[in-house]
């Protein structure tokens, strides 16, 4: 006698049954639209920089071929210091980064499934400002000329020539040697007058 299995106990079984098969089908389609992706950048996005940047580095979630990379900078001109590399996940674009302001870089890749990536991102430049030195003091010139050094008198022993050929003056301005000649006067006529006052003796 052939038994008979209700449709109530066989409905889990066939739960079971389609869960996986849907698990297996979303499983499946994840693994087919997991391309890869930019993971990380440095200079990260909208980032603002205030001092030295050696290269911009984009860091993916797979192995990546490079294709191209461009660094552009606030007045259009390329910031590129170099050519672009690729190790693995990483590409690395060294720049040199001049003018204070916005910089962007687009990049092109190509994944090891075939899969083309292209974005671009910006980043911002501020470098602090030079400090403001005062102009050096200049000293004034010296003088080229000296002060000529003053005659040095040498010292004379004893009276100079001239007082000693020349007789002093006299206290109140009258030569000497005419008060001399006043006195020999007034001693002759003493002597005359004494010599007469004896004859008439």
């Amino acid at each position: 006698m052939n038994s008979v299995v209700p449709r109530s106990a066989r409905l889990p079984s066939l739960l079971t049954v389609l869960a996986v098969v849907v698990g297996v089908l979303l499983g499946t389609s994840t693994a087919a639209q997991a391309h890869t992706a930019l993971a990380s950048t440095n200079p990260a996005e909208g980032s603002t920089l205030t001092g030295p940047l050696p290269a911009v580095e984009l860091t993916f979630t797979g192995q990546v071929l490079l294709r191209e990379v461009t660094v552009t900078g606030p007045a259009g001109a390329s910031a590129a210091a170099g050519a672009a590399t690729a190790s693995g996940a990483v590409v690395r674009q060294p720049v040199t980064l001049d003018a204070a302001g916005t910089y962007t870089v687009g990049y092109a890749v190509t994944s090891s499934d075939g899969h083309t990536l292209e974005g671009s991102l910006t980043f911002g430049y501020a470098p602090p400002a030079p400090p403001t030195t005062a102009p050096p003091t200049t000293a004034p010139p010296a003088s080229s000329t000296s002060a000529a050094p003053a005659p040095v008198t040498p010292a004379v022993d004893g009276p100079s020539e001239a007082s000693a050929e020349s007789p002093a003056p006299a206290s109140d301005g009258v030569p000497v040697w005419l008060i001399a000649l006043v006195a020999l006067l007034v001693v002759a006529a003493a002597v005359l007058a004494a010599r007469r006052l004896r004859s008439r003796r």
